[in-house]
């Protein structure tokens, strides 16, 4: 379905009730300055959902330490901007961030690594630290799984299976989103709690290596977890190097409401606001065959290319026929459910 987004109006923001919607990113890289913090209160963002010990490189060197010094800078951020930002672990606490006007922000880590060296105890010791999401690889594959880069697709491993079973005690969210085909699958059917995809697109509509196919998006769905679909532009491109329009992304949303409903579609924008240099010298670099041409400007699609845009985006559902209480579901509703299901 594609549909021309008309510019969102106050109007259309008070038919469906958006300021009383929780808004949450489930992937937000980086974030930080005054200037951000203003931005998203103005778009009507409730919780960022911030990426730490993303990269390889680092964690080879020292995963435990990286990830604890990038904690640190969020519980410096939370000191020095307390009128503007918490750091949330528990759902309700983001309830609490809303109705104070703050931003709660939520300490995810895109790598297992950081408790590979022994899971038993640093997967407990991550959760008492503020940690509430682990995504199980990255791109390539360490010693918990395969991501979506390497060429056997391997299934999950038997520390993988470790500390998949210490996560679900202690009440950490599975993120499945860079995960390899086999090692996701097997992820799913083994932990007894909900696990997410949270910063994807559907493989039905764009081929990449890291969009998820109908199967996956199906048995997460079925296990009560959800889909977070990303405006990232190699993501949801209605052709290969062509930058995709809002309406693009919404396409991506439709398949996966069609496939599992709107009760586990969600959305994770992968938007780093202030990584351009990083981007460019990274995953610009590493992964050619995901990032193809595009360039920092061009990398998010037309009209979602910021997280000032949710109110665009949910004027876009509305356009398309969702009703009010879907489009609260589908902009945060989902996230706050399977949050509530894990951690509380």
């Amino acid at each position: 379905m594609t549909t021309t987004t008309e510019p969102v109006t106050n109007g259309v923001m008070s038919d469906i009730g958006y300021d009383e919607m929780i808004v949450v990113d489930g992937c937000t890289p980086r974030i930080g300055s005054d200037s951000f913090f203003e931005k998203i209160r103005a778009a009507g963002v409730t919780a960022v959902c911030v990426s730490l010990s993303a990269q390889v490189g680092a964690q080879q060197v020292g995963g435990f330490f990286d990830a604890v010094q990038e904690m640190n800078v969020y519980y410096n951020l939370a000191e020095i901007y307390p009128d503007r930002c918490v750091i949330a672990t528990t759902s309700e606490d983001i309830r609490q961030a809303k109705a104070d006007g703050k931003l709660a922000i939520v300490l995810a880590f895109q790598n297992g690594m950081p408790v590979e060296a022994d899971p038993v105890n640093l997967v407990p010791f991550f959760y008492r630290n503020g940690v509430r999401i682990i995504q199980l690889t990255y791109n390539e594959r360490n010693r918990l799984g395969d991501g979506c880069f390497e060429p056997e697709n391997r299934g999950l491993t038997t520390m993988g299976q470790q500390v998949i079973k210490e996560m679900d005690r202690a009440g950490i969210l599975i993120d499945l989103s860079h995960v390899g085909h086999r090692t996701g699958m097997d992820a799913i059917a083994y932990s007894a709690r909900p696990a997410v995809f949270s910063h994807t697109g559907c493989l039905a509509l764009t081929e990449s290596p890291r969009n998820k196919s109908d199967e996956e998006i199906r048995l997460i769905a079925e296990r009560g977890g959800l889909v977070g679909i990303s405006p990232y532009a190699p993501f949801v491109e209605p052709a290969s190097g062509e930058r995709p329009t809002l309406d693009d992304f919404l396409d991506h949303v439709d398949h996966a409401v069609q496939l599992v409903g709107p009760g586990h579609v969600a959305i994770g924008t992968d938007i780093a606001e202030h990584w351009a240099v990083r981007w460019m010298s990274n995953s610009g670099r590493r992964f050619p065959d995901l990032v193809r041409k595009y360039t920092w400007d061009t990398v998010y699609a037309d009209g979602f290319e910021s997280l000032a845009r949710f109110p665009e985006v949910a004027a876009g559902l509305a356009a398309r026929g969702y009703a009010s209480a879907d489009i609260a579901k589908i902009v945060g509703g989902n996230w706050m459910r399977v949050f509530g299901e894990v951690w509380d």
